[in-house]
Formats: C-alpha cells, structure tokens, sequence
C-alpha cells in the first residue's frame, strides 16, 4: 500500500488536508489487542463490511489481513472498504513496478471513497477535491517536493545501519524494506581485529551475525517474526587491508543461512506465513577511525542469494537480497 496508493501525492494531499489517519489492528493477530472494548469494536466492524456490497458489486474484505483502506465518519461508521492494491484489471494491481507507478485506478477507487465519506460528514464535497484528485491542487505539487522520511538519528555513542531487504510476499516484484540497526561503541569495535595492521583479519562475534540476521529477515506478511538462534547459521570475517594513522580500512566477507522450519517463526498471522528459508553470500568494504571509535563508512550487500517462499500449493525460490549502509549521524 505505502509502495503504491499511499505514495501517490494526490492521495497524501488529499489524507493531509481532509482526514485524521489511524492504523487498525487486523484480526489475524487479535490475540494482541489488549483492550476487549477494541477487539469488539473491531469484530463489529468486520461483521458490517462483510455484509456489504460494494459499488463493484464485489463484498468488503473485512478486517482479516493486512493492506485495506477503510473510511468511517467520525462517529465511527463504515462507509467504504477495499483493497487498493487489487484495484483494476490485473495489468493494473500493484504487484509490479510499472504498475506501482500508475496507481491510477486505485486513485480514483481512493478518491471515490474520500468523496462518498466527506458527502456523509459534511452534507457536501469539498470544492477542492476535484483539484486534488486530477493533481493541479498545490499542495499536490508541495508533497512531491517534500524530502522522504529518513530515519530518527541513532542515540549519543550509537551507530545506525540501515538493511535493505526482500519483501517476503511473492506476488509483490522488486519490493524492499529496511530496518534499523545500532551499533554502540564496544559492538563496533568487537567488528575488527584487536589489534588492526594489513592482512589481520576477525570474525564477527556470534551476537553480531544474529542481530544482521535478524535484521535482514524477510517480512511483511510474516507479522512479529521470532526467529529462533538456531535457525540462524553463517559468519562475516573483516580483513584489515590498509592502516594509516587511525584511519583503517578494509573489507568484509562472509554468507548468512536463514531459515523457518518451524510455524512460530514463520509468524502471527495464521494466513499467510510465506518465508520457508534463504541463503546469501556477502561482500563489503569499510573505514574506521581509531580514535573516534566508529566507522566512517561501511556497506555489506549480498552478492548471490536465493530466498524459499510459500506461495500455494507449493513453495518457490526466488532471488533474495540484502544491503546494508551506514546512516550519517544526526
């Protein structure tokens, strides 16, 4: 969703100006809603959309799952429901990314539900929606230019990594997610040979491989992953390749083995637990200053990798990939 409709500016200019957005909790996972005031308010709703009728002839998906736009009214009335990534022909649905980048029909899907529900609220369209939809509005024009979000910088002493990693839903191509990853001063150090001169080389410490592991994990049907310690195997070795007062710079090398043989590690949501197991070899480069304590620069990425996936009946292999880089301070 946040690949294609809700990267569309008309459809952030619109969200900014007209709507207070919230996250629902999905029912797949409902055995983590706290509060049985909300599980039942949720349950409710997922009653009313299944008894509905779309303009498209087609029934509400209700509140199992995970990409759905809903619109209410602010006493809480379900208005509209749908899945803006299956919007359109097949041609149109946003698995690809030609298609992600003409989310055209799902916008106008989106934007149809924004004007039933400010009907219902107000009694009248707002006179700008129209400028909104078609994208001669300014603030259209405003949020293409705004800057992307960039990570919160990392805490006082702390290194943030940010992975780059595979989407773990198979029908999506070419889609990426990223975590974050700190490294304080001891974990930085533990990276390099204790004592740094050409050639030395160290292997990372155990605890370091399972958090890059944990890190580079695939998910996004796979809600709150736990991967177990022993489904983690692989290593990363740094080789020093040059020192030069307490700049010293050098490379990496190694390979990760991930799997999830078992279904708790597969995920929460009983539906869909796509990611089987992947295996990926690793290369990179770095510089770190002595004296700081940190690094100046590093990147990992894989060079070769393959990622198993569930995709009914049977389960596929597809490339897997990771990437890793050093976020600036601040």
């Amino acid at each position: 969703m946040r690949a294609g409709t809700l990267s569309d500016t008309r459809v952030l200019a619109l969200l900014q100006r007209h709507f207070v957005c919230v996250h629902l909790p999905e029912l797949c996972t409902k055995d983590l809603i706290a509060d049985p005031e909300d599980l039942a308010l949720l349950e409710r709703l997922h009653r009313d959309a299944l008894a509905r009728r779309g303009g498209d002839g087609l029934g509400w998906p209700g509140f199992f799952g995970g990409e759905r736009e809903a619109f209410l009214t602010p006493d809480g009335e379900l208005v509209d429901m749908f899945l803006s990534l299956n919007v359109g022909t097949k041609e149109q649905r946003q698995y690809t990314p030609a298609a992600r980048a003409r989310p055209d029909a799902a916008v106008e899907r989106f934007f149809r539900a924004a004007r039933a529900v400010l009907q219902r609220v107000h009694g009248e369209v707002p006179e700008d929606l129209e400028a909104l939809r078609d994208g001669t509005h300014p603030d259209v024009a405003s949020r293409a230019a705004a800057a992307i979000p960039t990570p919160p910088p990392a805490p006082a002493g702390v290194q943030r990594l940010r992975v780059w990693v595979r989407n773990d839903l198979v029908m999506y191509e070419s889609l990426v997610g990223h975590n974050l990853l700190d490294l304080d001063a001891t974990q930085a150090r533990a990276l390099l040979p204790e004592k740094p001169a050409p050639q030395a080389r160290q292997e990372w410490p155990r605890a370091a491989v399972l958090r890059l592991a944990r890190a580079a994990y695939p998910r996004a049907a796979g809600v709150l992953l736990e991967v177990r310690d022993e489904s983690i195997d692989g290593s990363v070795t740094s080789e020093v390749l040059a020192v030069h007062g307490d700049t010293v710079r050098g490379t990496f090398r190694g390979a990760l083995r991930l799997s999830a043989e078992r279904l708790e590690e597969r995920g929460r949501r009983d539906s869909y637990r796509p990611f089987r197991g992947a295996d990926a070899e690793l290369a990179g480069d770095f510089e770190f200053d002595l004296a700081k304590g940190c690094f100046t620069s590093l990147r990992l990425v894989s060079t070769s990798g393959s990622g198993r996936f569930q995709h009914h009946p049977k389960v596929e292999s597809l490339p897997y990939a990771i990437g890793v880089e050093l976020l600036p301070d601040g």
